[in-house]
């Protein structure tokens, strides 16, 4: 391989690793995102039982 083309390897290879990141990084939020959301609704559902 010509250096070009081993340093285009390179660079698709980390936007690979920086994309699996962020992946994970949004998959974590998304879970996190989604108790939060069961809580509040919970929590919501107590309230209205208070009335």
């Amino acid at each position: 391989m010509t250096e070009d083309m081993n340093s285009s390897v390179q660079s698709i290879s980390e936007v690979c690793a920086a994309t699996n990141i962020l992946a994970n990084d949004t998959r974590d939020e998304c879970g996190d995102l989604v108790n939060n959301l069961d809580s509040q609704g919970k929590l919501v559902g107590q309230f209205r039982r208070l009335d």
